[in-house]
């Protein structure tokens, strides 16, 4: 639980403790909303100024510390109160795709490529500078990748793909990402070193150690999925039942977009009970496939 504050289970795993914080208080965020405006179609609005509070403050704080302290992992990257602003923009996007879809898809519909090109240059600055050494990394470069990743994900949604082979893999990948992160660390520590000792060379060359990295964390990261995450899904909707289908019954279904594509608004009203739900957006049937079973928010590690 404070792994991102002292030394955890593996160097990765401090983003567990980041979204454990955050997933805890968001409830409260949202319950205090709903009261304060009890029986309106939208008792969320005031989500979009406190964004905005939260991502100055936490930029504040970031440019602070990098202007007083040499860089250290646990002071400049990984405190809750520096990364949470990227959670809570997840949060802001999956507001806007429930109770403003109609406002915002305009604004989106048919700039797919203009989204997915402003999207890759604002993550193009982590590839061409080291960590440590650049503070505007750890400072604005935080904002903007979760601007950047925000600006992909309309991409995705607002375009209408073809249902094959190639875009279904790519929707389970997406689906195991996280999983895919938690894990890449131990198939580069043990499993590849594993498999060399097998075939009795000391280490790989770099090109095989780098495919058999990428490949093997997908693999193991899709397993996982399947082993941990699906079934505690499933004991969570068995516990905390939802008005969707449950989320593990619905891994790997095809889309059903209308035929307006995917920022059609949707065919009835929504409710404060559509809201954003925690582990989840719903409902399912108004979402695409690659989303139906992930959590709106953006993770930037």
């Amino acid at each position: 639980f404070l792994q991102n504050y002292f030394n955890g289970i593996a160097l990765q795993t401090w983003s567990l403790a980041v979204e454990e914080h955050f997933y805890l208080g968001l409830p409260f965020l949202l319950i205090l909303l709903a009261a304060r405006r009890p029986g309106v179609a939208d008792p969320f609005r005031a989500l979009v100024p406190v964004f905005w509070m939260v991502a100055i403050a936490a930029l504040t704080l970031r440019i602070r510390l990098a202007a007083q302290l040499p860089f250290s992992l646990r002071v400049h990257y990984t405190p809750t109160h520096l990364r949470v602003d990227p959670l809570f923009f997840g949060v802001l996007l999956a507001y806007f795709w429930h109770f403003r879809r109609p406002v915002i898809a305009p604004l989106l519909a048919g700039r797919t490529r203009q989204l997915a090109g402003i999207g890759l240059l604002l993550l193009l600055p982590p590839f061409f500078a080291m960590r440590e050494r650049t503070p505007f990394l750890y400072t604005f470069g935080f904002t903007l990748c979760y601007l950047g990743s925000g600006a992909l994900l309309l991409a995705a949604v607002g375009k209408d793909w073809p249902r094959n082979a190639v875009i279904h893999l790519l929707a389970r990948i997406g689906e195991s990402s996280y999983a895919i992160y938690l894990w890449h660390s131990l198939v580069l520590s043990w499993i590849i070193p594993s498999l060399a000792g097998l075939v009795g060379v000391k280490e790989f060359p770099f090109e095989v150690t780098l495919s058999l990295y990428l490949v093997l964390s997908i693999v193991v990261g899709l397993v996982m999925t399947r082993l941990i995450e699906v079934p505690i899904l499933r004991l969570r909707d068995r516990l905390v039942p939802s008005r969707g289908r449950p989320l593990a019954d619905r891994s790997g279904e095809e889309a059903q977009a209308g035929p307006q594509g995917d920022f059609a608004a949707p065919s009835v009203p929504l409710t404060p009970r559509d809201t954003i739900r925690i582990g989840r957006i719903g409902p399912p049937d108004r979402l695409p496939s690659d989303l139906r079973s992930r959590q709106l928010n953006i993770n930037i590690i």
